[in-house]
This record gives structure tokens, C-alpha cells and sequence, in this order.
């Protein structure tokens, strides 16, 4: 499974409060289908099957399809400040 940081998790949270049409939209990961099928996120509803990833306070924050999910098993998402504001990265977990 993805493991997703406090950070990563903040930050999800005030993109959906500043950006959210309903109670029902989500942050979605996804794999683009070009090459070299890199992973983004998009805005979406949650579907059966669906990992569903919270806050702290049990609030939704992040959808991952199940098509998808074992891709991600061992990797870390978070969040690094960067001269263009914070941005999400995707890195290896190391044990």
C-alpha cells in the first residue's frame, strides 16, 4: 500500500478546501495512459474498489483504484518545498 505523510496529507486537504465543488469530489492518483505513464492527480467521486486514504480526523482525502494500487506498494507519498511552491513527490520507502 502507499504510504502517504503528514505533510502530503495537509496538503491534500487544503487543495480540497480551496478547490471543492462538493462533499463528494477527492483527490484521485493516477497513471496517465501516454508514455511514460507518469502518476498524477485528478479531481474525482470515490468508486467501489477504491483504497480510500484519511486525515487525521478521518476526513477523505485521497482515492486510489484498484488497477492502480499495486503499483504503488512501497512507496512513499509527500510533499517538498521547492522553488516553485510545494509540490507532491513520489519516492521509494526505505526500511
Amino acid at each position: 500500500m502507499l504510504s502517504v505523510t503528514s505533510l502530503a496529507k495537509e496538503n491534500m486537504k487544503q487543495a480540497l478546501q480551496a478547490g471543492k465543488e462538493d462533499e463528494e469530489s477527492l483527490i484521485r492518483i493516477t497513471r496517465s495512459s501516454d508514455p511514460p505513464q507518469a502518476l498524477g492527480f485528478l479531481i474525482d467521486t470515490e468508486r467501489e474498489g477504491d483504497q480510500v486514504i484519511r486525515d487525521n480526523e478521518g476526513n477523505k482525502l485521497l482515492l486510489i483504484g484498484e488497477e492502480i494500487s499495486p503499483t504503488l506498494v512501497g512507496l512513499v507519498l509527500d510533499c517538498r518545498d521547492t522553488g516553485q511552491g510545494m509540490r507532491f513527490t513520489i519516492t521509494m520507502k526505505f526500511q
